[in-house]
């Protein structure tokens, strides 16, 4: 058998008796603590009520600065407990330093989409309702922005989550809360064609075609000289939303126009010479 180890039980009893820490330090630590999420949780419902009030500010701004009073007040409630336990403030803020610096570094995109997330609320560059073009080239609109994400419905019926820093770093092409965009296509005219008829009449069935906005009005404007085809430029405005369906009656309609006026919408065509 192994002999029992002696303790000095007199040295442990010194050691505790040389102790300054008390019960009391012990409560009121402990009482700081459950004090400072207690206070936290409430003073992030009063920020959140208050911000509410403000004109202006989105209900995600407000929740993230509800959250950082909240925990601002958890941190000064550690602080009265370490305090109480006789702990010396250096070494409590360099331990909470180190502490911030690792959650920093592990933390590191979501921070960053925090913190887009808070330059998106504050100077607004895109708004919910805006169509935007994100950056795989598809187009949609902004249904909501959180603290870490911005949703995009694009026009072909997918869900887009961006990361808030990634919506930030990348171009985005946006229109702002649009009621009116501008649509364009081409049409190719043969080189016999009177160009003024052609225009004029393709003006003036644009502007019976149903989702054509009458203002700005559709314009018709003679483009370039191609190879088999007088090419003539065609800009409608329309809500964006449904600007392909319009599209497609305003080019329909053009063709069927044009047809019934003996103007010939022309095909490429090449021209043979033989040698005598």
């Amino acid at each position: 058998m192994t002999p029992p180890i002696p303790i000095d039980v007199e040295a442990v009893t010194a050691k505790f008796e040389t102790s300054t820490l008390t019960a009391t330090d012990l409560l009121v630590a402990g009482i700081a603590i459950v004090a400072g999420f207690v206070l936290g949780a409430i003073t992030r419902k009063a920020v959140a009520r208050l911000i509410a009030t403000v004109p202006g500010v989105r209900p995600t701004t407000g929740s993230i600065l509800a959250r950082l009073a909240g925990y601002v007040v958890v941190v000064f409630g550690f602080v009265i407990a370490f305090s109480a336990l006789g702990l010396s403030f250096g070494p409590v803020i360099t331990l909470l330093l180190m502490i911030a610096l690792i959650a920093v570094l592990i933390g590191r995109p979501m921070l960053a989409d925090l913190g887009a997330g808070v330059v998106l609320q504050a100077r607004q560059p895109v708004q919910i309702g805006d169509v935007v073009q994100v950056c795989d080239g598809r187009e949609g609109v902004v249904t909501e922005i959180d603290g870490r994400v911005v949703h995009v419905r694009t026009f072909d019926g997918w869900m887009v989550r961006m990361r808030n820093s990634q919506f930030m770093d990348d171009p985005i092409v946006s229109a702002a809360r649009p009621d009116r965009i501008r649509v364009e296509f081409v049409i190719g005219l043969d080189y016999s064609t009177d160009l003024d008829r052609a225009v004029a009449l393709t003006s003036d069935t644009l502007i019976g075609v149903d989702g054509v906005l009458p203002d700005p009005a559709p314009q018709v404007l003679i483009d370039e000289f191609g190879d088999s085809t007088i090419n003539a430029k065609v800009w409608i405005w329309t809500d964006p939303i449904t600007r392909w369906s319009v599209k497609d009656r305003a080019m329909r309609a053009v063709k069927h126009d044009l047809d019934a006026n003996d103007i010939v919408i022309a095909f490429p065509q090449r021209v043979l010479h033989t040698a005598p």
